[in-house]
C-alpha cells in the first residue's frame, strides 16, 4: 500500500511569518525602500537561512547594518522569528490527520527551527 505524503514548506505556507516581514520592518523602522533593505541584507540572509552563520551573527549584522540599538532588536526578530499560523490549513490538516502522512521541507533558521 503506497502511503500518501504531503510536503509542507514553513514559511508563507505553514507560517504566516516570512523574511520579507522583516524587510518591511526595517524599511519601516530605517526610512530605506525594501529593495534597498534587501540589497545590504542579501547575502548575510542567504547564509542566516541555509546555517552557515549561527543567528546572533545574523542579528549583529543586521544591528551594524542598520544602526539598530539593542532595544530595537526584540520587536525586529519578532517578525520572523514569532509563529503565526495559517489557521484554514492547520483545521484542514487535523481534518486529513490519518490520512496522511506530513513533512516539511524548509529552510528555516536555526532560531526558529526549535518551533
Amino acid at each position: 500500500m503506497k502511503k500518501k505524503v504531503l510536503i509542507f514548506d514553513w514559511h508563507g505556507v505553514l507560517d504566516q511569518r516570512t523574511f520579507s516581514g522583516l524587510v518591511t520592518a526595517l524599511a519601516n523602522r530605517t526610512g530605506r525602500s525594501p529593495e534597498k533593505v534587501m540589497e545590504r541584507i542579501s547575502k548575510a540572509e542567504r547564509q542566516y537561512v541555509c546555517g552557515t552563520i549561527l543567528p546572533p551573527q545574523f542579528w549583529n549584522t543586521v544591528a551594524s547594518t542598520f544602526d539598530l540599538e539593542g532595544s530595537d532588536m526584540p520587536g525586529i526578530k519578532a517578525t520572523i522569528l514569532n509563529f503565526e499560523p495559517y489557521e484554514q490549513l492547520w483545521q484542514l490538516l487535523e481534518d486529513y490527520a490519518g490520512k496522511h502522512e506530513y513533512a516539511i521541507l524548509s529552510d528555516c533558521p536555526a532560531d526558529k527551527a526549535h518551533i
